[in-house]
């Protein structure tokens, strides 16, 4: 029986009412697969909201090297509420698949955070945790090596879309090892060397070109993970 694995969503913070004020504030916008969602002029003005597909979150380095920092799904939120000052703004957000948005007025979002400070109580709920997410993504990085950090990453990919099959957790995306080697800083050949050896000892398989995790204990093991990370916590 397959069944998704599914981490938590911006949507997920607030009650059914609570959305609908938001709803009512976005603006449908679509963006093909591979296309940056917003210029620097709309970084300022907006919060962006999946409503389909998948975008990719990244930082460029100044040598031209890309830095993946998560994965955005349906029901995600993507952007800043306030932006940093020019010089900071490295990260670029791009659709992995053609991606229905619905944008939203910062501005007129924080009017209505100050008409309902049960809304913007949620708002500060979910930042709190992306601000932890980010932390334990540093922990591990830092912490167990790159063979740790992969298998952070694989444990994260696992509960944030992961699907139950007869034979493990599928991966339904698509990854190169070059994908996973932009998650944790490392080189495609390591990331290859690290894959081969996870195949030999049976801890995963590819199956059509997608990731099957069959040994989801040795990669908490590889990456000292005791299991005590709350799920909406443990996500790419």
């Amino acid at each position: 029986m397959t069944g998704a694995v599914p981490g938590q969503r911006f949507v997920d913070y607030f009650q059914p009412e609570q959305f609908r004020h938001l709803h009512t504030l976005m603006t449908s916008k679509r963006v093909p697969s591979g296309i940056n969602l917003f210029q620097d002029r709309d970084r300022d003005a907006y919060l962006y909201y999946i409503h389909e597909g998948m975008v990719k979150i990244v930082n460029n380095t100044p040598s031209g090297e890309e830095i993946a920092l998560s994965l955005k799904f349906a029901g995600d939120l993507i952007g800043e509420l306030y932006a940093s000052p020019a010089p900071f703004q490295w990260t670029n957000a791009i659709a992995m698949t053609d991606t229905l948005l619905g944008a939203i007025p910062k501005q007129e979002l924080e009017a209505l955070l100050l008409r309902h400070p049960d809304l913007a109580l949620r708002f500060i709920q979910w930042l709190s945790v992306n601000q932890r997410i980010l932390e334990t993504k540093i922990c591990d990085l830092l912490s167990y090596g790159k063979t740790g950090a992969l298998a952070s990453t694989l444990i994260r990919l696992c509960n944030t879309c992961g699907q139950k099959t007869e034979t493990g957790i599928l991966i339904p995306m698509k990854l190169t090892n070059q994908d996973l080697a932009n998650f944790i800083s490392a080189t495609r050949e390591s990331v290859n060397r690290m894959l081969n050896r996870m195949k030999r000892e049976r801890i995963l398989s590819l199956q059509s070109g997608r990731l099957i995790i069959h040994d989801l204990d040795r990669l908490r093991r590889l990456c000292h993970c005791d299991g005590r990370c709350p799920s909406h916590v443990c996500i790419i």
